[in-house]
């Protein structure tokens, strides 16, 4: 498999993943916008991921969903630059 046809699937499982998981929470709570939705979103990310909670920001409701789609984009770029998907990007706050 070429490095773009990888590229490419591994997007497309991201991006299936995603949707199956806001689906299913929204499913369960019936608005992915309610705070009950958002904490459990949190709590997989923190049991599955090993996420600290005060890492974990909260982007807004489900309507700004295509806008941080793209981070995805981003990442699948500089995976193919790094060489390694063993990276993080981090955000720095002012205090």
């Amino acid at each position: 498999m070429s490095e773009s046809a990888t590229h490419d699937a591994i997007e497309a499982v991201a991006r299936d993943s995603y949707g199956r998981l806001v689906a299913y929470i929204a499913s369960r709570t019936g608005d992915i916008a309610d705070s009950a939705a958002k904490r459990e979103v949190a709590d997989r990310l923190c049991e599955w991921f090993g996420w600290k909670p005060g890492n974990i920001i909260d982007l807004g409701d489900i309507t700004d969903a295509r806008g941080t789609e793209m981070f995805l984009a981003l990442w699948v770029r500089l995976w193919g630059v790094l060489g390694t998907s063993h990276f993080n990007i981090r955000d720095i706050r002012e205090k």
